[in-house]
């Protein structure tokens, strides 16, 4: 009856173990995942309008084209190179800005037709986000 009892908490003992660990496991994904989200959607906004980055960094057309996707995203703007991979999943327009990565957006008003945004809001979203100059430009 003994050996009965001991296996019985020991099955026990393990089911509670497990359950333990589960949670423990759980709870560090879920910190992992928001930590990951919150340095993706960061205070990008907070950045002042007046910032000024010098970057030596030359990024040649051929480069800016290879970085082509939703997760690894360049665009050119007035000769600055900027990587908008972790600003896409917060552009107002959705998902619509990834057809323009890896390109020349100079012609920026034209894209957001009816004037649908603000000059110096999009000047603090950049300046975070510039890694270069576009080679020739």
């Amino acid at each position: 009856m003994k050996k009965f009892i001991r296996k019985n908490y020991f099955f026990i003992f393990i089911f509670i173990l497990s359950i333990v660990i589960s949670f423990a496991i759980f709870l560090l994904f879920s910190k992992y995942n928001s930590f990951i989200n919150s340095k993706a959607t960061s205070n990008i906004n907070s950045t002042p309008i007046n910032l000024i980055i010098t970057t030596s960094k030359r990024i040649s057309l051929n480069q800016l084209n290879q970085h082509n996707t939703q997760e690894n995203c360049y665009v050119s703007y007035l000769g600055d190179v900027y990587n908008i991979s972790t600003f896409i999943i917060k552009h107002p327009g959705g998902k619509l800005i990834t057809t323009k990565c890896g390109q020349i957006i100079d012609t920026f008003s034209s894209l957001h037709p009816g004037g649908s945004f603000d000059l110096p809001k999009i000047q603090s979203i950049l300046s975070p986000l510039i890694i270069g100059k576009l080679e020739n430009s």
